[in-house]
């Protein structure tokens, strides 16, 4: 007979390590159990889950909720006009007033004719109308919100007055609140500037659009003519920052000679967040400037800023052109003023020149009638003697490629007369009757007469 003792020993040995050890089935069922999250740091904010030290814009959100908080009370509704709805609608844990919480999802007419229906209704106390580094911006597709939302941007800039700039997130307040509340200046807020908010943020650039705009239904009466003079060529734009080489603030005005004589001059008041956190104070944000100018064949300019003492410093372009003449050993210059001014060198670094664009321009001066701005169904009109095509159009209080302006660009194939709505451009709202216009047409052929005209439109 057949033995075999020891096989249920075996068999119930098999079955015991089945029991006892996981198999690797188990283990993989039970492997996201093995994990546990972990964050380097505690969130600094609240609704934060976690956060990577430096990643996450801790003061800016944080003054924007100080300043939301302050100006729209703890429970209005907000409205984010900078497409930044992680900011605004959940860490803020605001309401947006509107069904649009997007609001560059409002693209045609009718929905932007909804938006303000609701606005109108929900009334927020403060609009966020654009961001410089949070939100979408122009990253979508580099068309800013007052061009391609003009309808609600046209509503904002009518029931809305800017109060301040949080380290690029221009805020607006409506208009029966303004002068109830304290002003945001008292509140020494660092980040905050509360000057030329009307030009913070992105230029109203239309880019080709006004080509297909067909000619504005103008209400009878207002149309006024500007007076249009000047005409000078320049060669070169200029953009830079200055500060007082004495008193960290903004310098008193940059100019440019050449040959000895002024070529340009510029007072610095565009917004530069990257100078404030060069010097680490808010008190040197609207140290930009711009200028135009024309450098003579085979001359060479230098740069000056004036300081509140009297004295001027050199500007150094960076990186230096071929147009910039070696700074030579001189203890004073001749200034826009026509006195002498002494050359110092001043406590700290005074400014650079940091672009220098070749252009082929012409510069004309504007002069609005008195009564022409701003509305929100404004239009600008150009004639011309001859046709505005293949040129680009700039115009503002400080023609710059940052801030100040609005711009537009006449196809090849334009007519004599080309209409922009200006009525939705935040800039349009901040300038006063003189402007610059500067177009920038390649050739050297003669400049046409322009004439230029604004109206109000029957509709925005």
């Amino acid at each position: 007979a057949r033995r075999v003792v020891g096989a249920p020993v075996a068999l119930a040995g098999v079955v015991v390590l089945g029991a006892t050890t996981p198999g690797i089935f188990t283990r993989v069922r039970n492997a996201p159990g093995a994990d546990h999250a972990t964050a380097p740091v505690a969130a600094s904010f609240p609704r934060l889950g976690y956060e990577v030290p430096g990643d996450f814009p801790t003061a800016e959100v944080a003054t924007l909720a100080r300043l939301v908080g302050l100006y729209a009370g703890a429970r209005s509704a907000v409205f984010d006009f900078a497409n930044e709805p992680v900011v605004t609608y959940f860490l803020l844990n605001r309401v947006p007033g509107t069904a649009f919480f997007h609001a560059e999802m409002a693209e045609t007419r009718a929905a932007q004719q909804l938006v303000v229906h609701q606005l109108e209704k929900s009334r927020p106390r403060v609009v966020i109308y654009t961001s410089e580094d949070l939100g979408l911006g122009l990253a979508y597709d580099q068309i800013p919100g007052m061009v391609r939302q003009w309808l609600i941007s046209s509503y904002l800039l009518d029931h809305y007055t800017p109060i301040a700039n949080a380290y690029g997130q221009l805020l607006m307040l409506r208009n029966d609140l303004v002068g109830r509340l304290p002003s945001v200046g008292h509140l020494h807020l660092p980040g905050v500037s509360t000057t030329g908010l009307y030009f913070a943020g992105q230029s109203c650039s239309w880019g080709e659009v006004p080509n297909y705009f067909p000619a504005p239904r103008t209400v009878p009466g207002s149309v006024r003519t500007l007076k249009v003079s000047g005409g000078a060529r320049v060669n070169y734009q200029l953009t830079g920052w200055a500060v007082d080489a004495h008193v960290l603030e903004p310098a008193e005005e940059v100019f440019a000679l050449s040959g000895g004589r002024v070529i340009g001059t510029a007072r610095p008041s565009l917004y530069r967040l990257d100078i404030q956190d060069y010097f680490h104070t808010p008190v040197v944000v609207d140290s930009g400037w711009s200028m135009d100018v024309e450098i003579p064949p085979g001359q060479r300019a230098q740069l000056y800023s004036l300081n509140r003492d009297g004295t001027v410093s050199r500007l150094q372009p960076n990186p230096a052109p071929s147009w910039l003449a070696s700074s030579p050993a001189l203890k004073q210059v001749i200034g826009p003023d026509g006195r002498m001014h002494e050359i110092v060198r001043g406590h700290w670094l005074p400014g650079w020149t940091n672009y220098a664009t070749r252009i082929s321009a012409r510069v004309y001066h504007l002069t609005l009638p008195a009564g022409a701005l701003p509305t929100r169904d404004s239009w600008l009109t150009f004639h011309s003697s001859a046709s505005l095509g293949g040129a680009r159009y700039v115009f503002g209080d400080l023609p710059a490629e940052t801030g100040h302006q609005i711009s537009f660009t006449a196809l090849r194939g334009a007519g004599r007369t080309v209409s922009v709505r200006v009525g939705s451009c935040l800039d349009w709202r901040g300038f006063g009757r003189h402007l610059e216009l500067v177009v920038d047409r390649p050739g050297s052929g003669p400049a046409p007469r322009l004439t230029l005209s604004v109206a109000r439109a029957t509709t925005p």
